[in-house]
């Protein structure tokens, strides 16, 4: 889903990287993510930047 989504001209991010740019290191592994438009996933990780301790 996220390559489809930044084929679309959208993002896809786990709040801290593009998940494309995520290298699994153990089976099933899980990250959040998010997907959308550029602006509404930028909104996204504006706020956890904001808020990241």
């Amino acid at each position: 889903m996220a390559f489809i989504m930044t084929q679309a001209g959208g993002l896809a991010s786990n709040g801290k990287i593009p998940i494309l740019d995520i290298q699994p290191t153990a089976i099933h592994e899980r990250s959040p993510i998010f997907l959308g438009s550029k602006d509404d996933v930028q909104e996204v990780l504006d706020v956890i930047k904001k808020y990241d301790k």
